[in-house]
């Protein structure tokens, strides 16, 4: 559990704005959560949003005292991914959610010549450039081939339990 504490590290690229969930969704096609951090806090737009179990979101409004989080299952959320198999850490693939339930989303574009594996872990692109690279989003929970392209058709077991979650940390690149 995140104290209401702003994680500040002198000469560091990266602090943490810890905030609790004040209102959450997770039966709507677009949901989203409402943290108790906003503007006066240091949000702004577009920072990345996690927890202990992984990516929750990004930062699509604020105020003074609260912020809008859109979710990993929005169907406007498109994130880029880094898949960890026995054979190393491979950027392919993007997410997105099905719309179907508030524990899973679809990767696609992981070309079918990749050596995937149920519980392989997917986590953001590692791009060492972004403040949302590296971090946890799931796991592959099944997979199919495509039949109409040379690709997967992937299903990720998400980290981050939406419907129980109650608090999370913004991500400011200083």
């Amino acid at each position: 559990k995140y104290d209401n504490l702003i994680f500040q590290n002198e000469g560091v690229r990266f602090n943490y704005i810890a905030g609790k969930v004040e209102k959450k969704n997770w039966t709507l096609p677009n949901n989203i959560i409402i943290l108790n951090r906003g503007e006066k806090d240091g949000v702004k737009k577009n920072m990345g949003v996690f927890n202990n179990n992984g990516v929750v979101g990004i930062v699509s409004n604020i105020t003074n005292h609260f912020c809008e989080v859109t979710t990993l299952i929005s169907q406007y959320t498109r994130v880029l991914t880094s898949i960890k198999t026995k054979d190393g850490m491979l950027d392919e693939g993007v997410l997105k959610w099905d719309g179907n339930s508030y524990k899973h989303a679809t990767l696609e574009g992981v070309g079918n010549e990749i050596n995937i594996s149920i519980g392989d872990s997917i986590f953001t692109t590692s791009d060492s450039k972004s403040f949302y690279s590296g971090i946890f989003i799931g796991t592959i929970s099944k997979f199919n081939k495509k039949t109409s392209s040379n690709s997967f058709k992937i299903d990720v077991l998400l980290g981050v339990d939406f419907k129980n979650i109650n608090s999370a940390v913004i991500i400011k690149d200083n």
